[in-house]
């Protein structure tokens, strides 16, 4: 690398320092161990920190009781960061049948979000999240999150794509949010080959969705 672009990044980096970062920090992703070596294994070697997680598979795959499950080991095994947010767009959330799995129902771990439609969700998440106390956020489920436009629309009126293209623009912007406040977010997703088809299996996917 010559002077002339060391002197150039140095001058960049006071006025973009979030940007231009050290590879050997920013290229290794945090992550925490599960109870489960399974899961750890599946994960990559732990649940990432900061991240956002696609649970997708058939209706009644276990999407959900997963979640829940990694919800209990986020508010356990994040001191700093052991709060969980459930947005509950399914309406199927069970109180007990989550205490099992070991999710906490106390507001000093638990945040319950129903919310009307997909823009007040994620205005709602956005505020928790920069609050930097939010370990985890259980997105039940983006197949069922209506966007507002389509909650207007007189019944049988198409509106095809809306709630997609929400969700296509909502986690590009909570991308950079998420990794800087480390706070990680499953996304429940269930998946058809065909309408009316369920999928064959459930699949774990992490990354960037968008």
């Amino acid at each position: 690398m010559s002077k002339e672009l060391n002197a150039l990044i140095a001058k960049l980096k006071k006025s973009h320092s979030d940007s231009i970062r050290d590879v050997r920090i920013s290229g290794l992703i945090e992550r925490f161990f599960l109870d489960s070596p399974q899961l750890n294994f599946l994960f990559g070697g732990g649940f990432p920190i900061g991240r956002i997680i696609q649970l997708h598979g058939p209706e009644s795959s276990g999407k959900s009781c997963l979640s829940t499950y990694i919800g209990g080991e986020v508010q356990r095994k994040r001191p700093d960061h052991n709060v969980v947010v459930y947005v509950d767009f399914e309406r199927t959330f069970e109180t007990t049948f989550a205490e099992k799995l070991g999710l906490m129902m106390d507001t000093d771990h638990l945040v319950f979000l129903r919310p009307e439609n997909g823009e007040e969700g994620f205005e709602l998440l956005e505020e928790l999240v920069r609050s930097n106390q939010i370990g985890l956020i259980i997105f039940d489920s983006d197949t069922t999150m209506p966007a507002t436009n389509q909650i207007a629309k007189e019944y049988g009126a198409a509106t095809f794509g809306a709630g997609a293209k929400l969700m296509s623009d909502a986690l590009r912007k909570f991308n950079p949010i998420l990794e800087k406040y480390k706070t990680s977010m499953i996304v429940i997703s269930q998946e058809r080959d065909n309408i009316g088809c369920a999928a064959p299996e459930t699949q774990v996917t992490w990354g960037p969705l968008a």
